[in-house]
């Protein structure tokens, strides 16, 4: 048989009433938002990363760049050097072909003075014996400030050669009468020998190689260019051949260039 419950009687309403009233006064939270009261606190996410995979990809395509650019830099700044050192060196080649051709140029251009033929010596008893010396320019322009300076001399045979240039008050060895030889041009050069006539006694030692008749000399000169050169010559007659020999030393001719030409006057 089902229990029968028994309505409460009003006063028991206004105290259950006022007890709930109560706790929720002394704290408990409303579980309802509509009367303004705080809810329930909701959950937070786990928070993401400070980057994400897209800003991570982005990133290696940005080193990527780097990488590249750089690659590219080192390669260009090689390709220039390169470019540079090659640049530089066919300009020194170059260089140095203008400087041959205008060398080449000069040596065919300039004068040459030398000997151009053989010596013709006079050799009679009681006269001063004499030697005439031909010198020609061979080349193609002028020589100027032709300077001889010719000497010869009669003497033992043991003595051997010497060089040696009579020099006279203010002037120097080398220098002597001074004129232009022009190109294709000869000029003979006469000296005697300073001594007394000859002799029978003199023509018999010449003869039989007791006396060596000797002839040496200098001519120096300057080409259009304005380079000084100096050639040197040397003989001695063969009394059985009845000419003059070249010496085997002291016939000389200067080889300078056009970087030590104007340096020669300095050296005579």
């Amino acid at each position: 048989m089902a229990e029968t419950r028994r309505p409460l009687p009003a006063s028991e309403k206004q105290e259950s009433l006022k007890i709930s009233q109560g706790s929720q006064e002394e704290g408990e939270p409303d579980k309802n938002p509509a009367q303004g009261l705080p809810g329930p606190v909701p959950s937070v996410p786990n928070q993401p990363p400070s980057y994400s995979h897209k800003h991570q990809g982005r990133r290696k395509k940005n080193n990527c760049l780097d990488i590249t650019r750089f690659i590219v830099e080192v390669l260009t700044l090689g390709v220039l050097l390169c470019y540079t050192i090659i640049t530089n060196r066919l300009w020194v080649v170059a260089d140095k072909a203008n400087r041959l051709n205008a060398e080449n140029v000069r040596l065919d251009q300039r004068a040459w003075i030398g000997i151009s033929g053989l010596m013709q010596l006079s050799l009679n008893e009681g006269e001063l014996p004499t030697i005439t010396i031909p010198v020609q320019n061979s080349g193609k322009t002028p020589a100027t400030k032709v300077k001889f300076n010719v000497r010869a001399k009669a003497a033992p045979r043991e003595d051997g050669f010497i060089p040696e240039y009579q020099t006279l008050p203010g002037i120097l060895p080398h220098e002597g009468s001074v004129t232009i030889l022009y190109p294709n041009a000869q000029m003979p050069i006469k000296t005697e020998f300073p001594s007394r006539s000859v002799t029978h006694q003199d023509m018999l030692d010449i003869e039989e190689g007791r006396i060596i008749l000797w002839v040496w000399g200098k001519v120096s000169y300057e080409d259009i260019f304005g380079c000084s050169h100096l050639f040197t010559f040397c003989g001695f007659y063969k009394p059985a051949q009845k000419f003059i020999d070249a010496c085997q030393t002291y016939n000389e001719i200067d080889s300078n260039n056009e970087s030590d030409c104007r340096n020669t006057e300095n050296k005579k």
